[in-house]
């Protein structure tokens, strides 16, 4: 763990472009933080920075342990070690204070923020807010990777001086989401959609969307379980794709899980019932499939959507969802049941003597071609 922290600061003045002696001052604050972190994911960000640089150092090709983050990484290195608000981190971290620990932690997420910036630009600048100043922004100053406080950044929100929320919705992000095919389980290997530097902001961060950016691909990565903040998760309508990783049912504080509209796939697990917080769990319009398992113990659940996956039927006496229904529960919102509905020109309408579902607010045709969000049967 050591030699690869020793490589980050490596990377790091190897990447400046001047002032060296704040250089070494950035990547020893670096080095300082994560040695002390027990979060797994901070050590394979170091993993993924010693063998990069184990294949550099003995001059072969490195580009069969790079990851598909290490340009990315290494723009915002470069950012990071000529950017004098982070200079200014690094001097006010090493006054050896009661601040000194928030300080660093400061600089390591104003340094992911960066990284999620260039690996999130692939196919060309941000739409609002981007450092290029041809798009729109209500000041420079709330722009990414501006010289102010990256909590004044547009959709970055903080608390004592930490980032809380990462709002970048509807912002063109685009990344490179390479894939594998794993010729034993004959199944496709996905990559996360975001750098393991996004785990930097896990002590702090409650809210996460990155919804309504279609060229956003990738999966949840498996590191979201220590986000033990974290409040609420959107990521509708990308590209995002993968199972729902176990972890995330570790988070005990989230509240609602907008997945909806993406390529995600897979059993839902039991361990959903560990999330006794959740109160909205939109997953409608993926590859899901399998039986739900019993969430009956979800009581304060105020929405599910379920409809255009590959459920089984939901069973009034199995799912534990039905009886929520005399409570919190407002919206259950499933597939209707097959053979219950007849198309009457442009309009569905229930079968004489069928029910569209046997445990719903609401269900929705089974048929692709149609705007479910149109043609909705109230049962």
């Amino acid at each position: 763990m050591k030699r690869a922290l020793h490589l980050f600061a490596l990377m790091l003045c190897q990447q400046m472009s001047s002032a060296q002696d704040s250089g070494v001052q950035l990547a020893q604050q670096l080095i300082n933080h994560v040695q002390s972190s027990e979060l797994s994911s901070w050590k394979h960000l170091a993993d993924f920075l010693s063998a990069a640089f184990d294949e550099n150092s003995s001059g072969s090709d490195s580009s069969a342990t790079e990851d598909q983050y290490s340009s990315a990484r290494r723009k915002a290195l470069q950012w990071l070690s000529t950017d004098e608000y982070a200079i200014t981190l690094s001097n006010d971290a090493n006054n050896n204070n009661n601040e000194s620990d928030k300080k660093q932690l400061q600089l390591l997420q104003r340094y992911a923020l960066a990284t999620i910036y260039y690996s999130t630009s692939q196919n060309g600048k941000w739409n609002t807010c981007d450092p290029d100043t041809s798009t729109p922004c209500e000041s420079d100053n709330h722009r990414f990777l501006s010289s102010s406080n990256h909590l004044s950044w547009e959709g970055i929100n903080g608390k004592n001086g930490l980032v809380i929320w990462l709002d970048l919705n509807t912002r063109n992000l685009s990344n490179h989401c390479p894939s594998s095919h794993d010729s034993h389980t004959q199944t496709t290997v996905h990559y996360d959609a975001l750098p393991p530097e996004m785990a930097l902001l896990s002590p702090s961060l409650e809210l996460l969307w990155l919804h309504s950016n279609p060229l956003l691909c990738g999966r949840i990565p498996s590191y979201i379980g220590e986000f033990s903040n974290l409040q609420t998760i959107s990521v509708y309508s990308t590209k995002m794709s993968g199972s729902i990783p176990n972890s995330l049912y570790n988070i005990e504080k989230l509240t609602s899980i907008r997945l909806y509209r993406c390529n995600f796939s897979g059993l839902i697990s039991d361990d959903m019932k560990k999330l006794t917080n959740l109160k909205w769990l939109w997953i409608h319009e993926n590859e899901f499939t399998g039986v739900l398992p019993d969430l009956g113990e979800l009581t304060l659940l105020e929405g599910i959507t379920l409809h255009g996956n590959g459920f089984a039927k939901l069973e009034s006496n199995s799912s534990g969802l039905c009886p929520l229904l005399k409570g919190s529960l407002k919206y259950l919102w499933v597939d209707c049941e097959d053979g219950s509905l007849v198309k009457e020109g442009d309009e569905w309408a229930v079968v004489e003597g069928k029910t569209s579902c046997e445990c719903c607010t609401r269900c929705f045709p089974r048929d692709g071609t149609v705007d479910n969000s149109a043609v909705a049967v109230d049962s």
